[in-house]
């Protein structure tokens, strides 16, 4: 389930509303090294969402989102970093559970933009750089998760938290059972339309 706290004496049922919405992620791909670090990266977006009555809302909107993960070698003698990053689409039920509080759950495709392999060896102090596809991994076009959070407005200000559990793995080259997994902190402002 995503949560998501909405406080707006403007908010008004039967209205639509725009979010420009900026924030960071923190991702990694379970499974695909035995020890996975998260990777940082932004995520930047614009929520539409429908207020159809006091306690419910629907909400969706383009989410530019830089995924991937971090790693290092046996005996740290390169640290590794796979970038993979989406364009997505998160589509919520948004329930407002008390002024200012809401619950949120639902689906997001996400669209690979593009995927790159970076390695730092520290022996020679060099970074080596291919796109995954050119290191004999290619990623898949498409991406399905379940996201779930927290948000809090202050007025039309919206600080949300979110997580993006991954339901589909993200190349065949990946272990069976690895999957997508951000963790999102976002900073954004609502519109009525």
């Amino acid at each position: 389930m995503l949560f998501s706290i909405g406080a707006f004496g403007t908010n008004e049922a039967s209205s639509w509303y725009i979010q420009p919405k900026i924030g960071v992620n923190a991702a990694r791909i379970t499974h695909f090294f035995d020890k996975t670090e998260p990777r940082t990266g932004l995520v930047a977006a614009v929520d539409f969402e429908y207020r159809a009555n006091d306690w419910f809302s629907f909400s969706a909107g383009p989410t530019y989102s830089e995924q991937g993960t971090r790693t290092e070698t046996l005996g740290a003698l390169s640290k590794i970093t796979i970038r993979t990053d989406y364009l997505c689409v998160p589509m919520l039920a948004n329930f407002y559970v008390t002024k200012g509080f809401a619950l949120k759950f639902g689906l997001q495709p996400g669209f690979l933009l593009s995927s790159t392999y970076k390695e730092y060896v520290r022996a020679q102090r060099i970074n080596l750089t291919s796109r995954l596809s050119d290191a004999g991994i290619p990623v898949k076009t498409f991406d399905l998760a379940f996201p779930i959070g927290a948000a809090l407005v202050i007025e039309n200000l919206v600080i949300e938290g979110r997580y993006n559990l991954g339901l589909t793995n993200p190349s065949d080259h990946f272990p069976e059972e690895s999957r997508n997994e951000v963790f999102q902190i976002t900073v954004g402002y609502k519109f009525r339309l």
